[in-house]
């Protein structure tokens, strides 16, 4: 709370800037962009992001010391970790597709649909015990069941990785969904290396030794900024193409909504996509085309209950 009070006034413009990104990347996938600089729509969008990513932190960072997070780094912890971690996704995807991967599989073979369902009922059994782990079972007490349930985790987390591979090879989607939640995983793993190095007295050394401190610290700034702006890209990827267009738009997503356009000359039966003052951006039913009308041109837009049936036409 005293971190959100101290910073209170910089939370709407990082907001708005993650917002603008995603919002704009995701139009990018139509091949359109909006720059007006007052939208709402941009805050919104960058709470739905930035929530998104604050949920993907804190339970990768359950049962995880992160003061020291090189202290996670051992096999009995690491294979429980990286388990809960690889679980994740499956809740995700369930969630946000409102189906289980061997629906979205039916043309796979009845081996990888049979894989595919029991890997969902371990995922979905290990985020709901490391839920009620941290909310009934406070401490590190070593009852029967908590032994078992550990011993489970480290036989089942190799196997589940190589599954949850093969599994996101075969489906895009769930790929997408893989990518854009477990890369925090990897963070942690990159502070914790950082932090041996320091505890070591071991300094890394970005340009020539003899190069001067200060120019040292502008490189180490600049190369930060790159490194910044390279996972911001990476993330915002597989965020606005598989997870972004399934949150409803109220909670900072962009699901479509199938609507009625109607104009003095005709119909519009489509897949809205985006709304402003100056135009509107739809996928046609009939056609699945991506277009843009005048808003000056809409009498009326009538919303409807249809979920899509017609694949959206991104721009690759």
């Amino acid at each position: 709370m005293g971190l959100i009070e101290k910073h209170w006034i910089k939370i709407p413009a990082v907001l708005y800037v993650v917002g603008f990104i995603v919002h704009n990347a995701y139009l990018s996938s139509f091949g359109s962009y909006e720059f007006q600089l007052v939208q709402a729509k941009y805050i919104l969008s960058g709470f739905g992001a930035v929530g998104f990513s604050v949920i993907c932190i804190v339970y990768t960072g359950i049962r995880v010391n992160l003061s020291n997070v090189s202290k996670s780094l051992t096999i009995d912890k690491v294979l429980p970790w990286s388990l809960r971690v690889i679980s994740f996704p499956y809740v995700i995807y369930a969630i946000l597709y409102g189906k289980e991967l061997f629906e979205i599989g039916r043309d796979a073979k009845d081996s990888l649909i049979l894989i595919g369902v029991l890997a969902s009922l371990i995922a979905h059994a290990v985020v709901a015990f490391t839920i009620l782990d941290i909310a009934l079972m406070p401490g590190d007490n070593e009852s029967r069941l908590k032994k078992t349930l550990s011993f489970l985790s480290r036989a089942l987390s190799i196997p589940m990785l190589i599954v949850t591979l093969v599994i996101a090879w075969n489906i895009p989607e769930f790929s997408g969904v893989v990518k854009a939640t477990t890369y925090f995983f990897f963070g942690y793993v990159g502070i914790a290396m950082s932090q041996d190095d320091k505890s070591l007295g071991i300094e890394s050394n970005y340009t020539d030794p003899e190069t001067k401190e200060k120019y040292e610290n502008i490189y180490q700034v600049v190369f930060g900024i790159i490194a910044m702006f390279f996972v911001l890209w990476t993330v915002v990827g597989s965020y606005t193409k598989y997870i972004y267009p399934k949150i409803p738009v109220a909670l900072g997503g962009a699901k479509l909504e199938f609507v009625s356009i109607k104009t003095k000359e005709k119909v519009y039966d489509s897949y809205l996509i985006q709304e402003t003052k100056d135009w509107v951006m739809y996928i046609d039913k009939s056609s699945g085309q991506v277009e843009k009308i005048k808003t000056s041109l809409i009498e009326k837009i009538v919303f409807k209950d249809e979920l899509p049936n017609q694949p959206l036409k991104r721009k690759e």
